[in-house]
């Protein structure tokens, strides 16, 4: 693409590229969206951005469980398996020491624990 090369970018640069490529004969034209494809790619955005965070919080509880040789596969579903709905989570974390509460756990802990119990 060097011999094209006309200088830094810029604004009017960039629509004189524009205007020539769409005057070449090989261009090829791709047909805009559609309002239902728009709708789909949208919900795939906002479903990356729901699980981004999801996956951000599983895998330093899984880490922190293999710090206490407990080995848990990578994936919700596994970790909603290690945490059966209504376990004591303190016993899981600290297991020498049964008396800490629940609610003296983390909190990072406890609500992934809510979240994934209520689904």
């Amino acid at each position: 693409m060097k011999p094209f090369l006309k200088g830094e970018k810029n604004d009017f640069r960039n629509v004189e590229a524009v205007a020539e490529a769409v005057q070449r004969p090989t261009m090829c034209f791709v047909p805009t969206n559609s309002v239902d494809q728009l709708d789909l790619q949208a919900l795939h955005r906002v479903r990356a951005r729901l699980v981004s965070p999801r996956t951000a919080t599983v895998s330093p509880i899984r880490a922190f469980l293999l710090e206490r040789a407990t080995a848990v596969r990578q994936g919700l579903r596994f970790l909603r398996q290690y945490f059966p709905k209504g376990t004591d989570l303190a016993v899981h974390i600290h297991p020498r020491r049964p008396e800490i509460s629940s609610v003296s756990v983390d909190a990072t802990l406890v609500s992934f624990y809510t979240m994934c119990s209520n689904r």
